[in-house]
């Protein structure tokens, strides 16, 4: 079984970011489960476990993904991201440059990298509600924040295993714009929800580190507006 390279803890969360531009080389199996088994390893909410994940790595399959992936970036814009008067990232001039062409090229390229890894979660058992229930506002809030949290644990524990590894990895959303489509494609039943693709390779780009704003610049104590540390 690969090994793979002994990492700090602190050196791998300082260096670990969106990697976009990731080579066809394979990926060995057993590799592709010890990340997948990181993402097993993350907590979960009642340690109900409900995630599920689908390894795509058919070519022919990836192709089709990319092709509804590019649908919900052009429903959107993203193909002119960073552009006048669209998004773009945070930072200077250059790095908003960088990040807008990693992610053009990530949207034209995203069947290159050889494993597509969709993470997903199974409905959990609910008590069935009294006829005409309407679960109130604040119930409903509840649902929408806490559903997909398990699944972002899991998100983060495989990104910090594919650093492990050297790989690349990127968390992407844009399926979801035609979810009913990448279930018709994966045969995903349909009262399970995918959260999160993360296209994972071989990356061209370097790792870290990573530019974030100083804690101070985005903490508070004991209040909103308190600088910390207060």
């Amino acid at each position: 079984m690969n090994q793979p390279p002994a990492i700090d803890l602190f050196e791998a969360l300082s260096t670990s970011r969106s990697l976009r531009r990731l080579k066809p080389d394979p990926i060995p199996d057993d590799i592709i489960r010890q990340l997948i088994e990181a993402g097993t390893k993350a907590p979960s909410g009642s340690n109900q476990q409900n995630w599920r994940f689908l390894a795509v790595t058919d070519p022919e399959k990836r192709a089709a993904l990319a092709e509804i992936y590019r649908k919900g970036a052009d429903l959107i814009g993203l193909r002119n991201y960073g552009e006048e008067g669209s998004p773009g990232g945070g930072g200077d001039e250059r790095a908003q440059r960088l990040i807008a062409e990693s992610v053009r090229y990530l949207i034209d390229h995203i069947q290159d990298p050889p494993l597509l890894l969709l993470l997903c979660a199974v409905p959990l058992p609910a008590p069935e509600p009294p006829p005409g229930y309407q679960p109130p506002l604040n119930v409903v809030r509840f649902g929408e924040r806490s559903e997909p949290a398990s699944i972002l644990f899991a998100v983060q524990n495989i990104m910090l295993a594919c650093r492990a590894f050297e790989l690349g990895t990127c968390p992407t959303t844009l399926h979801v714009l035609h979810e009913d489509e990448v279930k018709d494609l994966l045969g995903i039943p349909e009262e399970v929800k995918t959260f999160v693709m993360m296209p994972i390779g071989y990356p061209t780009d370097r790792f870290g580190p990573v530019r974030r704003y100083p804690v101070e610049d985005v903490t508070f104590r004991d209040g909103w507006g308190n600088v910390w540390p207060g």
